[in-house]
């Protein structure tokens, strides 16, 4: 229930469904449970601007011992600790090569789509655009043709760091190929085509990012509403 809210409705309306859960398997002692609870919790305080409470639970699960956590959850864990490290330009970026093998071994596109787009991020912010480049060129084809919510969750991402090593190619592929079936994978796309506007310096860029914003504050995620203003002041 969480999660459809959350795609549907913004994170904020499904913090309390998340909370209830982590409550609930915690106090009954489904540890498993309260896991993949918190490793979703994280995922969206790190949509909703709460980034500490977000790392706080990611290294929680990661202190778990070894063999006790889900595989997937842990890449999970690797991934939203990353994005924060990423976004302050500060704090732990974990290894993308390890955390990409580790998704590999678990062989679930929910593990893999977040590691490659992390990865590629990383490669990218440390001028690697090759290995950028490689990392989302799989994203696309291990994307295309499946459930649409592998693709569409981190579109905007994968706008921001396409453009940035200089494959707006590849994110015209990508985006033209690209659907939306919820309101956040609606808001990704636009954010997405915000980011391609502007490459090819076209005149509606401008537009486009300010509905990208507005869209973002009225979902409720401060991070991707921040980031479309700031592409907005670009091309003023």
């Amino acid at each position: 229930l969480g999660e459809g809210r959350a795609a549907v409705d913004g994170p904020a309306a499904a913090m309390p469904e998340f909370e209830a859960a982590m409550e609930l398997a915690e106090r009954r002692g489904f540890s498993t449970a309260a896991h993949w609870a918190k490793a979703t919790t994280a995922v969206t305080l790190f949509d909703l601007g709460d980034w500490d409470r977000a790392l706080l639970l990611c290294e929680e699960l990661l202190a778990v011992p070894q063999g006790l956590l889900d595989a997937t959850l842990e890449v999970q864990a690797r991934v939203t600790r990353s994005a924060v490290g990423l976004a302050r330009e500060a704090g732990v970026v974990d290894d993308p090569d390890q955390v990409i093998a580790l998704a590999r071994n678990v062989e679930e596109l929910q593990a893999l789509v977040p590691a490659l787009v992390m990865g590629a991020s990383v490669a990218a912010s440390g001028g690697d655009a090759a290995a950028a480049r490689s990392l989302l060129e799989e994203f696309d084809s291990a994307t295309l043709g499946v459930a649409e919510e592998y693709r569409g969750s981190k579109l905007a991402e994968v706008a921001r760091t396409s453009v940035a090593i200089g494959a707006s190619d590849l994110l015209a592929r990508i985006v033209s190929t690209s659907d939306a079936r919820s309101r956040r994978d609606s808001l990704q796309l636009g954010a997405a085509k915000a980011v391609l506007a502007e490459a090819k310096g076209e005149g509606d860029a401008a537009e486009r990012y300010r509905s990208a914003a507005e869209g973002w504050r009225s979902f409720g995620v401060p991070y991707e509403e921040a980031l479309a203003r700031r592409g907005r002041a670009r091309v003023l």
